[in-house]
């Protein structure tokens, strides 16, 4: 299959969960509605298979060398590793302020690439890697944003990034620097 009909897969998918988002979302009053409702059927559009801890590892806890890490509610696995962190909470909460310092605080204990915050609407991707592998400590912002009840041709482009077979966070990075 081609990276054209790859990404068209990707969009037709994108386009299919933004319709049941827009009718759940209303159901989704705490942080274990929005994982079980909006966040997995998400990560599954991007191929992953959230019953698979190869995949997707729930609960993942970040240690370091004997300290005690943080629990994200979830790590993308590559390989055996984390690469992709996601912190869930409810639908329609805040995703910036001491939301986003609780992923600052996870930055030391965490090996992986991207950290995402979402409340399984909204996406904010932040590195947390400097390419010299350093935590980020003071990126406050994400470099890019994701609504899934607005999916488009663009946002399929930068997300097949991050699908379990296109997996590139370099090109991702190169994408959001266009925006």
């Amino acid at each position: 299959m081609s990276e054209t009909d790859n990404r068209s897969e990707l969009l037709a998918k994108l386009q299919q969960h933004a319709e049941k988002v827009k009718d759940v979302q209303q159901s989704c009053t705490n942080e274990a509605k929005t994982r079980h409702y909006l966040v997995l059927p998400f990560l599954e559009a991007l191929g992953y298979d959230c019953r698979d801890p190869r995949d997707v590892a729930h609960g993942f806890i970040s240690d370091v060398a004997g300290k005690s890490g943080e629990t994200y509610d979830y790590a993308l696995m590559r390989d055996g590793k984390p690469v992709v962190f996601v912190e869930v909470k409810a639908a329609g909460a805040r995703l910036g302020g001491s939301e986003r310092e609780q992923l600052q605080r996870f930055i030391p204990f965490t090996p992986g690439v991207l950290t995402v915050m979402t409340d399984g609407i909204r996406w904010h991707w932040y590195k947390e890697r400097s390419e010299d592998g350093r935590p980020h400590q003071n990126e406050s912002s994400p470099f890019l944003t994701y609504d899934v009840r607005e999916p488009t041709e663009t946002a399929a482009e930068w997300l097949s990034q991050l699908t379990k077979d296109g997996f590139n966070p370099d090109e991702l990075l190169r994408i959001s620097r266009r925006k």
